[in-house]
């Protein structure tokens, strides 16, 4: 009996009222979905940045740490979830793990490590315009032309490239930075 009401019911519902209908059906399904799914994400976001202080503090220790913890770093970053990278990144800045990533490239001669130190600096120079701003501003430009002008691996001037191509990707005033950094240290190319 229900069945045939229903029937009834549907059948004298205009059929543009009922198309209607089920794009509004359709588009509460779908917001409640993403809801849930950035719900879901917020809750992730305490656990990720201590996981991220933690891999942080081991970029001081011997180099085959250091090396699994710069190669974990620059995966995580490597996310194609754009709320989550950027979220990512912003956890590194606010820890100064930037700065960390930075002086630990300067004083290593690990190759290595260059080329995933490199990799993880191309990675968080992808963010944001205010967050690659902010990361060239901490010093990354001048850690990426310094290793590109000393002897260096195709891998490393690879990894390298694509960090300096994301911070002239950035912003016209990066650009002319990096192009300013580039003439004073001369780099031949």
């Amino acid at each position: 009996m229900r069945h045939l009401r229903h029937s009834v019911l549907c059948r004298s519902i205009d059929p543009c009222v009922r198309s209607e209908m089920r794009m509004e059906s359709t588009k509460n399904v779908r917001r409640s979905f993403r809801d849930e799914q950035l719900s879901q994400k917020r809750n992730v976001e305490p656990l990720l940045r201590d996981r991220i202080v933690q891999l942080i503090s081991e970029l001081t220790r011997d180099d085959q740490s250091t090396l699994k913890a710069i190669t974990t770093c620059r995966i995580r970053l490597a996310t194609e979830d754009a709320f989550l990278r950027e979220k990512l990144i912003d956890h590194f800045i606010e820890v100064n793990g930037v700065l960390k990533i930075i002086h630990m490239m300067l004083n290593t001669s690990h190759i290595e490590i260059h080329i995933e130190g490199g990799w993880t600096l191309a990675n968080l120079l992808s963010g944001r315009q205010d967050q690659g701003h902010l990361v060239m501003s901490l010093g990354a430009d001048v850690v990426l032309l310094l290793l590109l002008t000393s002897p260096v691996s195709t891998d490393l001037c690879e990894t390298l490239l694509w960090g300096l191509g994301n911070i002239s990707g950035c912003c016209n005033n990066c650009r002319d930075s990096l192009l300013n950094s580039m003439g004073v240290l001369k780099v031949k190319f």
